[in-house]
């Protein structure tokens, strides 16, 4: 009985570190003034987009820009240079952000000691989750995670938009599976393994839907058996944010989220509320698990018990 714990751009929020869109957007590397000789139509475009707040809006934008794109293989070559240097600034950008202070009466500040208790860890950010709790004070030292879209330490992050999406072969490159640090992260197979589940600062963006939407259509599913019951905990700002959590959800699981509440153990905490009360409120969780983990114990000794009768 495994468990599994996803972390998205939230943490790093809640953490104070500033790794939103808007925040590259408005900082000194964002690529206004292009190194190319020759100014690029993804340049303009995403100069001219309104300014959002996270990262899945960023590619999001790159799919609306490349399902529109009919341009010659010259001009897309030249865009794909243009979106190197967008990923090679973006990389730089958050790196500077890795050694900012770290709110230290954070949830996610105190949420690292808790990291252990994870059988699997997938990040979806690009900053290097050691670095955060080393800067958070922490003395419990992180165990193997996987880093789903690459990571900074490297110089690995991938940048770009799902397979799920059709978009003009020219822009082949902004696929993420195009990105040759692209590897295989195993995050299906994690989650059907895993009877808890948790969602720390992650919205289920659409850029994700691949990674997910088959775990909520099986977990919404009627007939479900009572063994397949998850506890999903999605751990998020607020009562606004937990909004955009559901719509995603709803698009998911073809609008079944009263199955998946009456199917599974859902549970909403909020990073705005007072920290000791969501650390209690994630303990209550642990323990659940642990009281789970034990009955499996103990049904398996009683199950070899039986066979050396037989």
């Amino acid at each position: 009985m495994e468990s599994t714990l996803i972390i998205g751009n939230g943490f790093d929020l809640d953490l104070g570190i500033k790794t939103s869109y808007k925040d590259f957007r408005k900082s000194e590397f964002w690529p206004i003034q292009s190194v190319l000789s020759i100014d690029t139509s993804l340049k303009y475009f995403l100069f001219d987009s309104t300014l959002t707040n996270s990262w899945f809006d960023l590619e999001d934008l790159l799919y609306v820009f490349a399902s529109k794109a009919t341009r010659s293989e010259y001009e897309a070559d030249i865009d794909k240079k243009f979106f190197q240097l967008l990923s090679d600034k973006l990389c730089k950008f958050i790196k500077l952000q890795e050694n900012g202070e770290i709110k230290s009466d954070s949830l996610a500040s105190r949420f690292f000691p808790n990291f252990n208790v994870f059988d699997n860890i997938f990040s979806f950010n690009y900053t290097d989750l050691r670095k955060l709790s080393k800067n958070a004070g922490s003395s419990y030292p992180i165990k193997n995670y996987i880093h789903v879209h690459g990571t900074c330490v490297n110089d690995s992050s991938i940048l770009g938009i799902g397979d799920n999406y059709k978009i003009n072969k020219l822009y082949y490159f902004l696929y993420k599976t195009s990105n040759p640090y692209y590897k295989s992260s195993n995050v299906r197979y994690a989650l059907q393994r895993s009877k808890l589940v948790v969602f720390y600062g992650h919205s289920l963006g659409p850029q994700d839907y691949h990674y997910f939407s088959n775990f909520f259509k099986c977990q919404s599913s009627e007939n479900m058996d009572e063994s397949d019951k998850k506890i999903i905990v999605f751990i998020t700002k607020n009562k606004g944010s937990r909004d955009g959590i559901l719509y995603q959800l709803r698009e998911m699981n073809d609008g079944k989220i009263d199955l998946l509440y009456d199917c599974n153990d859902i549970r909403w905490i909020y990073t705005e509320n007072d920290v000791s009360r969501n650390l209690k409120e994630f303990n209550e969780v642990i323990k659940t698990l642990s009281s789970l983990k034990d009955k499996q114990i103990l049904k398996r000794i009683a199950e070899r018990s039986l066979n050396s009768i037989k």
